[in-house]
């Protein structure tokens, strides 16, 4: 059987050919304007509610505060070199229990785009 692997930023994924176009189907329809700005809209809402935000704001300031006692000045501390510092932490920051809820929403859209399931059996 012909497998081919696909590479994704954050899984490697094999599927065989006959796998192949479901799987670029549901990528595709999952892409959405409408799905995307609702998965967005959950993540900025939960992430507002379990204070993530002001704690990333308040390690952006620490940062920052960091980078001008070392002898930077504003103008030359670009939104990169914060973004970077900022970054590792914020994600490590972020709570298992958004991922999970993002991750169950994801699936359950896909398996619906599939046609495992209407929207009347999903919470999505």
């Amino acid at each position: 059987m012909n497998n081919i692997k696909y590479l994704h930023k954050y899984n490697n994924i094999t599927l065989d050919v006959a796998g192949i176009k479901q799987f670029q189907f549901s990528s595709c329809v999952i892409k959405t304007d409408e799905t995307v700005k609702g998965f967005k809209s959950l993540v900025c809402r939960r992430l507002v509610e379990c204070g993530w935000m002001d704690e990333v704001t308040m390690l952006c300031k620490e940062k920052l505060k960091d980078r001008l006692s070392k002898g930077q000045t504003v103008q030359s501390i670009t939104e990169d070199d914060l973004f970077n510092d900022v970054a590792p932490d914020a994600r490590r920051m972020l709570p298992d229990t958004i991922k999970r809820e993002l991750k169950v929403k994801v699936q359950n859209k896909l398996l619906q785009t599939a046609g495992y399931f209407d929207e009347t059996d999903s919470e999505s």
